[in-house]
């Protein structure tokens, strides 16, 4: 007796019921790729798996862009061929993914020239055209909103190294830059006093300061200078912050009632205290502490030698070494959450500074507990006698380098702040190294905290130029014959091969 089973319902045979979980599953698979394709374009989210975290981008960047109410249309005249090509794309789609307000335009003088040079003409991108010290021809990514413009060039997102000669990338840095610079339409004015051979802002020596008048050029603020060694009126009062770098021979008694009365009643000062070695080696009076008596200051005349071994540079005797950070707002930039990571200030020939009231005054940077201050750097030298004489220690602290005073408030009700650090943090020599970020991130901090804005933008890149792959017409066209026609058809042809096979098995199966 023969028994037949019987499939309930319409589907009688088992092939019906495989045929339609097969269709159901397909559908499903499509329904849920439509679903995260959607969700995608609604909630744009990236992750960064590369182990030097180089598309993450800063918290000082978010906040940036979290600022942007306004459209931004970001301008990439770069050909897609070029070596850095794929990271700027990488990066302005981190940007475009966290502000709807931006939008990315990609012109490619390869493939589109006329296009290009259209663009650039509507941007005023002209053979010989500068903005001050930048030459528009380089710009590569302009940022435009209105009428406003921000030009980055291809030496604002790379910085070389002179001593290894590799190459930093500033891509990050150079286009929230940019964008602070079109969101802040003030422009705060910063005078640089002169008349007492104080450090020049044109000077592209070591000790000069034209890197940083380059990099502050960048920044929504004007620039001039204000001469006190005539002896006439000057314009103080219209200055919102007044830098003192560094004279080199005593200020003149008018010079410090001027420069008195203006921190006194119109605005802040940043004084870049220096030493002034004589013929035999002592260390003589700047005037200075004329300058910074209100904020309980005083400046030492002697240079702080280091001697811990770990802080000093190798070269010299002590005098240029590695700072320790205090926290403060000043340095909080500087913070990168551990010890290994946080950035560090080289100083060189700084004075020692003391302060009477430490509840006014705060220290910014000092030294270790093995520093010592030498008052004649001749007989320290030649260790003669008189040099134990001239030493001043701190009997087991630290001597301070550099200090921040908030003084009551004028008779507008401004603030008036006061900052003393040694001039060696802004020279070119150690503004030129990519190596001392941490000296532009403490600068960028004090004229952030002097002036009660942000200024300056000083992120530390992930990595150095990064390989790249690079392909040709003729490469993409292959690429594109084997993604699209090659591998479909050898799928394909594996699907016929598989379905065949398991028709002849069915087939043997009913035999």
């Amino acid at each position: 007796m023969t028994s037949t089973r019987r499939w309930p319902g319409p589907l009688s045979k088992p092939q019906d019921w495989l045929r339609w979980s097969s269709a159901i599953a397909i559908a499903s698979a499509v329904f849920l790729s439509v679903c995260v394709n959607v969700l995608s374009a609604r909630f744009d989210r990236r992750w960064d798996a590369t182990s030097d975290r180089r598309y993450t981008l800063s918290d000082v960047t978010r906040e940036t862009l979290s600022a942007i109410h306004e459209p931004v249309v970001v301008y990439v005249l770069l050909s897609r061929a070029d070596t850095i090509a794929p990271t700027v794309q990488q990066v302005l789609a981190g940007y475009t993914s966290l502000s709807r307000q931006l939008t990315l335009r990609w012109v490619d003088p390869d493939r589109d020239p006329g296009q290009f040079l259209a663009t650039q003409a509507e941007l005023g991108i002209a053979a010989g055209a500068s903005k001050g010290d930048k030459s528009l021809s380089d710009s590569i990514i302009v940022i435009t909103r209105g009428k406003g413009k921000s030009y980055v060039t291809t030496d604002d997102i790379a910085i070389v190294d002179p001593e290894t000669g590799e190459s930093e990338l500033r891509l990050e840095q150079s286009l929230t830059r940019g964008l602070r610079q079109l969101n802040d339409t003030s422009r705060p004015l910063v005078c640089f006093t002169q008349g007492h051979r104080e450090l020049n802002l044109n000077d592209e020596g070591p000790t000069g300061l034209s890197d940083w008048r380059a990099r502050l050029r960048r920044e929504p603020l004007e620039l001039t200078t204000i001469d006190l060694g005539a002896g006439k009126q000057s314009e103080l009062k219209r200055c919102q912050l007044v830098v003192v770098a560094a004279p080199d021979i005593p200020l003149s008694t008018w010079a410090q009632e001027q420069l008195r009365a203006h921190l006194l009643e119109f605005g802040s000062m940043l004084v870049l205290s220096n030493t002034i070695p004589d013929e035999s080696g002592e260390i003589r009076s700047t005037g200075l502490d004329a300058l910074v008596s209100p904020a309980t200051v005083s400046i030492g005349r002697n240079v702080v030698v280091e001697q811990d071994e770990s802080q000093r540079l190798p070269d010299g005797f002590g005098e240029s070494f590695f700072a320790r950070v205090s926290d403060h707002a000043v340095t909080r930039a500087l913070n990168r959450g551990t010890v290994e990571r946080s950035l560090r200030v080289l100083v060189s020939l700084a004075p020692t500074l003391s302060i009477a009231d430490e509840t006014l005054t705060r220290p910014l940077l000092t030294s270790t507990e093995k520093a010592i201050g030498v008052g004649n750097i001749g007989d320290y030298l030649n260790k003669t006698q008189k040099a134990t004489a001239a030493v001043t220690t701190a009997a087991g602290k630290r001597l301070v380098l550099a200090v921040a005073a908030e003084l009551r408030g004028n008779s507008q009700g401004g603030a008036r702040r006061l900052i003393v650090a040694p001039a060696s943090l802004v020279e070119n020599r150690v503004m030129r190294l990519p190596a001392l970020a941490g000296n532009r991130a403490f600068i960028n901090g004090a004229l952030t905290w002097l002036l009660a804005r942000p200024v300056g933008v000083e992120i530390p890149s992930a990595h150095h130029a990064s390989r790249q792959l690079n392909l040709s017409d003729a490469d993409l066209t292959r690429l594109n014959r084997y993604v699209l026609l090659i591998m479909p058809a050898t799928v394909a042809v594996f699907g016929l091969g598989v379905a065949l096979a398991r028709r002849q098995r069915r087939k043997s199966r009913l035999s």
